[in-house]
């Protein structure tokens, strides 16, 4: 099912493979003493629309276990979402971003 986090990481499956056989594995990067890394990565074999409502999953790399989830979405304008999607703070992606801001 698409991005089922109803098992929280363990429900989301396996790792994304498209029609043309292509790996949704984003690739791996490092976080600071607080838990904070960014992520930039190109993939031109997998389109975004095939992306949206899938689930994420970030591995621990030495133990592979699953340590955090999401499900990928879009707004039809920017900053135009106004849903809560931070379960622990209740505040949005943007309201989020404003209070933690990355780099």
């Amino acid at each position: 099912m698409l991005g089922d986090l109803s098992g929280a990481a363990e429900s989301c499956g396996d790792v994304f493979i498209n029609h043309q056989g292509c790996s949704g594995k984003l690739g791996s990067f490092l976080s600071d003493s607080n838990g904070r890394g960014v992520l930039v990565t190109e993939n031109t074999d997998i389109k975004l629309w095939e992306l949206i409502g899938r689930s994420v999953v970030l591995h621990d790399e030495d133990s592979q276990t699953r340590i955090a989830c999401g499900v990928i979405g879009r707004s039809a304008t920017l900053r135009s979402n106004t849903k809560k999607v931070c379960l622990c703070s209740g505040q949005t992606m943007w309201e989020e971003h404003a209070a933690n801001p990355i780099g």
